[in-house]
């Protein structure tokens, strides 16, 4: 187990996460990925890079890429952060880097037509690794989802749905299908 590693990604995450929080105002958003990242530590327990990257899940999507800002125009402070870090081998900051990229949406999409292109892509090349964290970033929203506004709620438990229909059947790796459940048995709770 590199716990360097995950103390390295975590406090990153802290910091890029700093000063944001979560739909309620009031609840630090890095309390969000601190609790992901424990649930990847239950489903895939030996794997540092995958809880790693269940800390900083988001930064691309939340801290890094605003306005009309791509992936592709170069490299961003977490790209360089990941891949020049001397605490951190190359190969690790590697995959980190690309479950953090396949978890991050394309928002020049529409809503709906960016959420079906993005599962769709998970489950045709998506790493096993970035599916459980999506699935344990998914459950923890799920805990919150009853502070959404009313469309917002619904929504959520929709796509959610979605998700799941669309990566039902990705693999069939115990720790993919036991996330995939409970995730499932969370949406259900929530309906």
């Amino acid at each position: 187990m590199d716990f360097k590693l995950i103390q390295i990604c975590s406090e990153y995450a802290a910091i890029a996460h700093n000063g944001q929080y979560r739909k309620n105002k009031i609840t630090p958003y890095f309390s969000h990925p601190a609790r992901v990242s424990n649930y990847v530590s239950i489903y895939l327990p030996n794997d540092s890079i995958s809880i790693a990257a269940g800390y900083t899940h988001d930064v691309l999507e939340d801290c890094l890429l605003g306005d009309g800002y791509k992936i592709q125009n170069g490299l961003t402070p977490f790209d360089e952060f990941l891949l020049d870090n001397k605490d951190i081998r190359k190969k690790d900051g590697e995959k980190i880097f690309r479950i953090v990229k396949e978890l991050t949406c394309d928002n020049s999409f529409p809503k709906n037509e960016r959420k079906l292109k993005y599962y769709t892509k998970l489950k045709d090349e998506g790493l096993v690794e970035s599916c459980i964290i999506k699935f344990c970033d998914r459950i923890d929203n799920l805990q919150t989802v009853d502070s959404f506004t009313k469309k917002g709620r619904e929504w959520y438990l929709e796509d959610t749905q979605v998700m799941l229909d669309i990566l039902n059947d990705k693999c069939n790796y115990i720790e993919y299908n036991n996330a995939w459940k409970d995730l499932k048995q969370e949406l259900e709770k929530k309906k």
